[in-house]
């Protein structure tokens, strides 16, 4: 699957555009399940349960992460991490951007701007 997605990386990011994007999007989910699907040693899923595999595998490595990420930022430097994430842990992050774990550095939160007008008073 992460094969896949690092040869069609518009799908892997959901960033399929244009008139035709929801069709081309639908193909190359089609052509992942066929490929998946005809392994012979994993399971046999519907493109739909294709796609939410995709999306939880996505969500719990990047959870992986910010937790890891946090865990050394902690109080003394943290330490190791106690749950280090796998090689293909690591090249799906390099896939979907390190931005989706970390946060973009040069967008303010509104929430910090707030507290901040508070504080001021």
């Amino acid at each position: 699957m992460l094969h896949f997605m690092e040869e069609h990386r518009d799908l892997a990011q959901n960033r399929i555009q244009g008139p035709n994007g929801k069709k081309q999007a639908a193909l190359l989910w089609e052509q992942l399940a066929t490929k998946l699907n005809s392994c012979g040693s994993g399971t046999t899923k519907s493109i739909d349960k294709w796609i939410k595999s995709w999306r939880d595998w996505r969500t719990d490595t990047k959870a992986k992460a910010a937790k890891n990420r946090n865990y050394c930022r902690g109080t003394g430097g943290g330490g190791p991490s106690p749950t280090p994430l796998l090689e293909i842990e690591e090249r799906l992050i390099s896939l979907i951007g390190v931005e989706s774990v970390t946060g973009h550095s040069n967008v303010i939160d509104p929430a910090e701007i707030l507290t901040f007008k508070f504080s001021m008073k």
